[in-house]
C-alpha cells in the first residue's frame, strides 16, 4: 500500500510538472513523461518541445490522443511511432512516422490518424 501511494504521488508530481512546462493551459498529461529534449526521439512515443522550456521535451505515448487548451507555443514535434498523427494548432497537418517538424507552432492537440484516411487540413 504504501509503494502505491508513492507511485501515485510520483506520477501526480510529474503530471504536474509536465502541465506547469506549458504555462496556464490545461492539458491531459496524466501519462506524459518530461525529458531532456536531447532525449526527444523515443521508439513509441509523440515528443512536444514546448517554447516556454526549449531544453524539455514532453513525450506521449503512441496512440493516445493530446489536448492543450487553450494551446502552447511549441519549438519542435516529433513522432517516434508506428501512426500517422494528426496535429491542430494554428493550421492542422499530418506528421508521419519518424518525421519531425522544427517551427514555431501554437499546438492545440494531436492523435493518431488510425483510420488511415487521411488528416483534415
Amino acid at each position: 500500500m504504501l509503494r502505491h501511494n508513492a507511485l501515485r504521488i510520483a506520477l501526480v508530481g510529474a503530471s504536474m510538472t509536465a502541465m506547469a512546462a506549458f504555462g496556464t493551459g490545461a492539458a491531459n498529461a496524466a501519462t506524459t513523461t518530461t525529458v531532456d529534449a536531447a532525449s526527444c526521439h523515443v521508439t513509441g512515443y509523440v515528443c512536444i518541445v514546448p517554447a516556454s522550456s526549449p531544453d524539455q521535451g514532453l513525450l506521449i505515448p503512441e496512440g493516445q490522443d493530446y489536448t492543450v487548451s487553450p494551446g502552447v507555443d511549441i519549438l519542435s514535434i516529433s513522432n517516434d511511432t508506428a501512426y500517422t498523427i494528426c496535429v491542430s494548432g494554428d493550421y492542422n497537418f499530418g506528421l508521419a512516422p519518424a518525421a519531425e517538424r522544427d517551427f514555431e507552432y501554437n499546438l492545440t492537440g494531436f492523435g493518431p490518424n488510425l483510420g488511415g484516411s487521411g488528416c483534415i487540413s
